[in-house]
């Protein structure tokens, strides 16, 4: 993705984000200041509405008090105290006709008044005036009635009466207003409870402030909702009304509470017009902005940054189809010029770190391959002749491991300054600047000699090198005497190609490596032919693993007074090689060398571990076996669980494996070689030092190995009893039964060798004289001759 369109994908959204959020808080202020305003206006319109309810109510007790304190109504009541079969038809029809004049103006003045009556202390209605017909046949609601008789003390005891809300049938809200009145007390006399024969005046009306208003708060408010819930018990209380608002989420709720009802008056606002509208415009306004915004930016950056830097890039692009580079250094202080200039930095840098050791300052592997790859070419179009020198120091891994890797470090630097003044002036070399020489890894160097007159040039070359090191290195007042093996191989008579010159130049100089050291070796047939043969040892051995064709001989190991088999020694056969004539001795090390000993030291204890749980089970062996392995398994961590788990699979128990390690392999013992030693005796095996006496290991050095069994090296064995002096084994014996150690002789094949070293102590025996190593199949049968169980 280009830098322009990672700008479209990064710089919009950027954008984006930042107008739109400036605007959703922008969003968020204006909608909580609409929604306060509509808050302070629905406040203000319920308490209007309240207002009104109030003062209908007010003005409906004033009506029933205007017709209940009239001169018709008292001589009404006044009549009605008298018997009414003394009272003439005409006289109460004249009563009743003058308080339907009263209640016809007062409806005339007060339109919502629906009903006025009066009835009995018993609420036996008398009289029922409603509208401007007295036959309308209105009645005080049953309800009503049963309510007052309820109430009728409480009634006649409040001055203001009884106030009620209710819903008629129709669902509307009327109120109902009730108050005592006697024809010979005054109006609002609390003594009226007292006159055994007062009467009721009540009022029906409607409530014009609720059924007007209302719908048109709904009108006005789409989103509105009104919930009203009248009391079902009679109010004596004149209190105001108590109204309070407040948010549930985006909702306005507003409630009323009275004596008489309770209302809740709900409006969702995220749905009110004024907000939905202010939402659209809000967003139109970010977007219009954003893009806006996004257009300028972009054209200032494609300007002042993107054009620079696809000009410097341009630059760079031609380069590749050039020998030179199209950029030059800018004078600018600006980014660009910084870019462009810190790139040629970083060129030149690459380009000497891409063909220079670090260390030596010489060419390194990478460079040394492109220009040997050059000279097979240029030898192979011009018939010339040139010779590639192997170069390994001796020794050095001791300067490392006695004096550390910063003096190690100085070595190879001194080295590697000797080297390039040693070459010829002429000798075409990988580096750019000291075109002689190169290193390659660790000590390994290399030199490219070229145009070659003939091969006795590049023997004198590497003589020269061998000299440098003759009276070794001298570093930090230390003289090291690390000397050098060196393989040469001729191109392109030796091969033509990279990976052959490589492999013939590395094999000579294992070869010089072979005979001794600090030599040089140029390769030839033998080598070609020894190469041909490990290749083909390797390949059998691969194939040996996979097709499982090795074999196992065991050798057994006798009790020297006893002459009973206590245990035996396992041997690997690879009958693929040894029709071949090649051994053990000769097919490990290639093994080693090639990485397949491990799969190949897995294969054998596992078929050994296999075989003593057999010879347990059926002839109740318990003896032990000895396995050899390699030092590599030392360096495997996986080793110790590998043989955990053999051992769970054949239920052996670990105490009967012996492990058999060289002598040879314990010279560079180090903290991990002997931590692994220690994790395996951990596991409850024995640990031999085979072939002991070849190496270099002092008696004191090796108490510090975690060893069980010393076997005495066959050499040793076979000088006794010849012309030879036996001080050697009788020394190691001495020292053996000083540190108590178990020793076994190996390679036994005469009775004065057995006899002599029973005399020294040697309890255990191995060799021709007692049997060669038996195959598999006779193992058993020789146990039936040669075993005697011992005690466990």
């Amino acid at each position: 993705m280009s830098l322009s369109q990672r700008l479209l994908v990064m710089l919009l959204p950027t954008i984006l984000l930042v107008v739109f959020s400036a605007a959703w808080f922008t969003y968020l202020g204006l909608a909580q200041l609409t929604r306060t305003s509509l808050q302070s206006g629905l406040e203000q319109e319920v308490g209007f509405l309240v207002r009104q309810m109030k003062e209908e109510v007010k003005y409906s007790h004033s009506a029933l008090a205007r017709f209940l304190s009239s001169a018709q109504s008292i001589r009404y009541l006044n009549a009605l105290d008298y018997d009414e079969l003394n009272t003439d038809e005409f006289t109460r029809y004249t009563h009743e006709m003058d308080l339907h004049r009263i209640a016809g103006r007062l409806q005339r003045s007060q339109p919502n008044i629906s009903l006025i009556a009066i009835t009995t202390k018993a609420l036996q209605t008398k009289l029922v005036v409603g509208g401007q017909d007295p036959f309308s046949g209105l009645t005080v609601p049953n309800w009503l009635k049963k309510h007052l008789l309820n109430t009728q003390s409480a009634v006649a005891n409040s001055p203001s009466g009884m106030n009620l809300l209710y819903r008629d049938n129709n669902g509307e809200i009327k109120f109902a207003l009730a108050r005592a009145v006697s024809s010979h007390l005054l109006l609002g006399d609390t003594s009226i409870a007292n006159d055994p024969d007062y009467f009721f005046g009540i009022i029906i009306a409607d409530v014009t402030s609720i059924k007007d208003t209302l719908p048109k708060l709904k009108q006005r408010y789409e989103q509105l909702s009104i919930d009203i819930s009248v009391s079902s018990d009679a109010s004596f209380d004149t209190s105001e009304a108590k109204i309070t608002s407040h948010w549930r989420d985006a909702t306005l709720v507003i409630k009323i509470e009275h004596a008489l009802m309770q209302a809740k008056i709900e409006l969702e606002t995220a749905k009110v017009s004024a907000i939905t509208d202010l939402q659209q415009q809000v967003a139109l306004s970010a977007l219009a902005l954003a893009l806006l915004t996004f257009l300028l930016i972009s054209l200032i950056i494609q300007k002042q940054v993107l054009a620079p830097i696809q000009g410097v890039l341009a630059d760079i692009n031609s380069s590749k189809t050039s020998e030179t580079l199209s950029l030059r250094y800018k004078n600018s202080r600006n980014e660009v010029a910084q870019l462009n200039n810190g790139y040629l930095e970083l060129f030149d840098l690459l380009y000497e770190q891409a063909e220079t050791d670090s260390l030596t300052g010489l060419s390194n592997r990478q460079s040394f391959h492109q220009q040997l790859q050059r000279h097979i070419a240029r030898a192979s179009q011009e018939g010339s002749t040139s010779a590639l020198l192997y170069i390994d120091l001796d020794n050095f891994k001791r300067v490392n491991d006695h004096y550390g890797h910063n003096e190690g470090d100085r070595l190879l630097q001194l080295f590697a300054a000797k080297l390039v003044n040693t070459v010829r002036p002429n000798d075409t070399v990988v580096k750019r600047d000291q075109r002689h020489v190169s290193r390659l890894a660790g000590d390994e160097f290399a030199v490219i000699l070229n145009n070659l007159r003939s091969p006795e040039i590049a023997a004198k070359v590497a003589q020269r090198i061998l000299d440098i090191l003759k009276n070794g290195i001298e570093v930090n007042g230390h003289n090291h005497p690390v000397h050098a093996s060196i393989g040469i191989a001729l191109i392109p008579q030796d091969g033509e190609s990279l990976e052959s010159i490589l492999n013939h130049a590395d094999a000579a100089m294992y070869q010089a490596k072979k005979r001794g050291r600090n030599r040089f070796q140029l390769f030839n047939e033998d080598i070609a032919r020894a190469m041909r043969e490990r290749a083909m040892i390797e390949d059998t051995l691969e194939l040996s693993l996979q097709e499982q064709t090795f074999q196992l001989v065991y050798q057994p190991v006798i009790d020297a007074d006893t002459l009973q088999t206590v245990g035996f020694e396992v041997l690997i056969r690879c009958p693929a090689l040894q029709s071949k004539g090649i051994g053990p001795d000769r097919f490990i090390p290639i093994a080693e060398s090639c990485g397949l000993i491990k799969r190949i030291d897995m294969w054998v204890l596992e078929r050994a571990i296999s075989k003593l749980e057999q010879l347990q089970t059926r002839h109740q062996f318990n003896g032990s076996i000895a396995v050899n392995v390699s030092a590599m398994e030392l360096q495997n961590d996986q080793f110790p669980q590998q043989l955990k788990a053999l051992f769970g699979k054949y239920h052996v128990q670990a105490k009967y494996l012996e492990l058999e390690i060289t002598e040879t392999s314990l010279v560079d013992i180090n903290e991990k070689t002997l931590l692994a030693l220690n994790k395996l005796k951990a596991l409850g095996l024995r640990l031999s030092l085979d072939d002991f006496g070849t190496g270099y290991t002092a008696f004191n050095q090796l108490m510090s190995f975690p060893v069980d069994i010393l076997k005495i090296d066959r050499s040793f064995v076979q000088a006794i009893g010849e012309a030879t002096d036996n001080s050697m084994i009788d020394i190691i014996f001495t020292l053996i039964e000083h540190y108590q150690l178990e020793v076994i002789a190996e390679g036994i094949e005469t009775e004065l060798q057995a006899n002599y070293l029973r005399q020294l102590g040697c309890k255990k025996m191995q060799g021709y004289l007692f049997s060669q190593p038996l195959p598999e199949n006779a193992i058993e049968a020789w146990l039936e001759n040669h075993f005697k169980r011992l005690e466990a």
